[in-house]
């Protein structure tokens, strides 16, 4: 897994920027149980309110499907480009996009629009309907021979009704920052106080425990795995497991075929003739006339291979074999001509829960006995006020490790995320205090972490500007959360990540 990542960093940088669409201000966002609020606070087709002003569960629906299916679209591309098991890595992508691209986050992002475009409102800022339909003019990626193109525009952006609204969202929160700006004078000591506390740059380390892999215990006995199995409340944890673990128990259908590819047309058409009339074996011609080196030598044997491997051309020539040794007529694909063999056929085969559950019971209970274990630990960790020491770690196979320096202004703290939640004790971490009494959740993830020094902000009075609009958006962000303004949804968010994940299993 850390290789397939190596190897591929560019590919899920791209994830991540499109987890992340549409944020514009981060120093305020989702606070968990201090903006939540069960079904009862709305009608049953509103996923959250913002000062009464309502995100529908469509509206939410269909911005998540966009934002998965862009996520999607820019990973195809390069996901052929990766080596090894095509299914895997695409289960594996699959996986990592609904990790980052979920309805909490999407709907985080809503609440942000409808924040930002609220706070405009309030503060009396109009953008005329042609200022917003000049500003898409302007767009490059809506021109043609540098003029706007209709044409262009709809093909880009398919649904224009929510795209213009947030164009027209960021005007007024441009024209309300340069408002805001104007309206400042000399800086007071306070406002650079201010400045240099949101700038300054801080060293965190952190340990993250994923109690699931915690190394304790090392096993489970015989007897524990028997009775786990056996006891009928345990069902929907092995379900879980099994659900979790399905590629494991299932495999694509196969083909293995041989090939022969050459650059000319004429060239393997006559190879295809002297085939059929028995001049020479498939084997043999693959051998002296095919062209990929690589396994020519091999009399053109491919090994088994699924779909989404091969160049879509070939691959659909070679699965419309019917049976071993039939030959497919010539076909052209990206390297050239090709004439297929068929060898072999292995179907799709999937496993059910009652035929592994024997196999599957141990690990099921070793990872529940660990995630405790783990839970345990970082309870114990978080009780004792201190940071555990290197050796505890090393006996866990766990170790600090150092983020990069981070400033409240850039928002999201590394591979944590956003901080939202845990910044007040973040920013009060010093020499004297340097533990955070707290994990942080990142994913399945239990976060230590602590302070390893603060970095002077390099200030000049000329930043104090952007700084205090930003500090004017978290404060008025908190007071609504704190006056219940902005709600959300928890069971409109649980229902629609269990479609996510129930729409996933059926892939």
């Amino acid at each position: 897994m850390l290789e397939l990542i190596r190897q591929h960093r560019n590919l899920f940088s791209t994830i991540f920027v499109f987890s992340a669409a549409g944020m514009v201000f981060t120093m305020f966002g989702e606070r968990g149980d201090s903006q939540s609020g069960g079904m009862g606070l709305f009608s049953s087709g509103v996923a959250a309110s913002v000062e009464g002003r309502e995100i529908s569960t469509r509206e939410l629906t269909e911005r998540l499907e966009r934002r998965l299916q862009d996520a999607q679209r820019a990973m195809s591309d390069q996901v052929k480009g990766m080596g090894g098991n095509a299914a895997e890595n695409r289960k594996f992508i699959e996986q990592l996009i609904q990790a980052q691209v979920t309805p909490d986050a999407v709907l985080g992002e809503l609440i942000r629009e409808r924040f930002l475009d609220a706070t405009a409102d309030a503060a009396g800022i109009v953008v005329p309907k042609e200022a917003i339909l000049e500003a898409i003019r302007a767009e490059k990626a809506f021109q043609k021979d540098g003029k706007f193109d209709a044409v262009t525009y709809k093909q880009l952006v398919p649904e224009p009704g929510p795209f213009e609204r947030r164009v027209a969202t960021q005007a007024k929160m441009q024209q309300f920052s340069h408002a805001f700006v104007d309206g400042f004078g000399v800086i007071s000591p306070d406002e650079r106080r201010l400045e240099e506390a949101i700038r300054a740059k801080r060293v965190f380390e952190i340990v993250q425990v994923q109690p699931k892999s915690f190394p304790e215990p090392k096993a489970v006995s015989p007897a524990e795995i028997e009775a786990f199995a056996k006891d009928a409340a345990n069902q929907p944890k092995l379900q879980s497991y099994f659900d979790r673990n399905v590629t494991k128990f299932q495999s694509e259908e196969k083909i293995r075929a041989r090939h022969i590819l050459v650059k000319d047309e004429k060239v393997v058409q006559d190879i295809a003739k002297d085939i059929a009339a028995k001049k020479i074996s498939f084997e043999d011609a693959a051998k002296k006339h095919s062209e990929d080196k690589s396994n020519a030598a091999k009399g053109g044997d491919l090994d088994y291979f699924p779909r989404g491997m091969m160049d879509p051309a070939f691959e659909q020539a070679a699965f419309a074999l019917k049976a071993p040794q039939d030959i497919s007529q010539p076909v052209k694909s990206s390297f050239g001509w090709h004439l297929i063999q068929l060898v072999d056929r292995k179907a799709a085969a999937k496993k059910n829960l009652d035929e592994v559950k024997g196999e599957i019971a141990g690990p099921a209970l070793l990872e529940i006995k660990r995630a405790e274990a783990g839970k345990k630990w970082v309870d114990g960790v978080i009780a004792s006020g201190k940071a555990p020491a290197e050796a505890e770690l090393k006996k866990y196979g766990l170790s600090w490790a150092k983020q990069n320096p981070w400033a409240p202004v850039d928002g999201a703290l590394g591979s944590l995320g956003t901080v939202d939640s845990h910044l007040k004790a973040l920013l009060a971490l010093n020499k004297e205090q340097s533990f955070l009494k707290s994990s942080l959740n990142v994913g399945e993830n239990l976060v230590l972490v602590r302070w390893v020094e603060t970095q002077p902000a390099e200030y000049t009075a000329g930043d104090k500007t952007e700084g205090a609009f930003q500090y004017y958006l978290q404060t008025r962000y908190e007071t609504l959360e704190k006056n219940k303004k902005i709600r959300r949804s928890d069971a409109v968010i649980q229902s629609l990540s269990t479609q996510i994940k129930a729409r996933a299993a059926t892939r």
